[in-house]
C-alpha cells in the first residue's frame, strides 16, 4: 500500500514517500507469491512468474505553477480504489 503522506512543503516542493505499486497487489513485488517463497524458504533457484489478479494503478497527479516552479496541488491516484473485496489479510 502507498504511504498517502502526499503533501506541499511551505516552500512549494510537493512531496510524496510511496507513490505505491502498479500491477498486482496480491503478489510479492508483482510476482507470484508461492515462487517468492519457494525462492525464499529453500534458498534454491526457482523461476520467477508474474502474478495475475488485483491489479491497481498507483500514481500522483501534481500540478507546478509554471511561473514560481512550486507545486500548488498534489494527490495520490489509485485506481481501480482499494476497498474490503480487493484486499487480503
Amino acid at each position: 500500500m502507498p504511504t498517502h503522506d502526499a503533501r506541499i512543503f511551505p516552500n512549494g516542493t510537493g512531496y510524496i514517500s510511496d507513490v505505491g505499486m502498479t500491477g498486482s497487489f496480491d503478489s510479492v513485488l508483482g510476482m507470484d507469491k508461492n515462487t517468492s517463497m519457494k525462492r525464499f524458504k529453500l534458498g534454491t533457484p526457482h523461476r520467477y512468474k508474474l502474478a495475475n489478479g488485483n491489479n491497481h494503478l498507483c500514481a500522483i497527479l501534481a500540478k507546478v505553477n509554471t511561473e514560481t516552479a512550486k507545486c500548488d496541488h498534489i494527490e495520490p491516484i489509485i485506481y481501480p480504489s482499494f476497498n474490503s473485496s480487493n484486499l487480503e489479510d
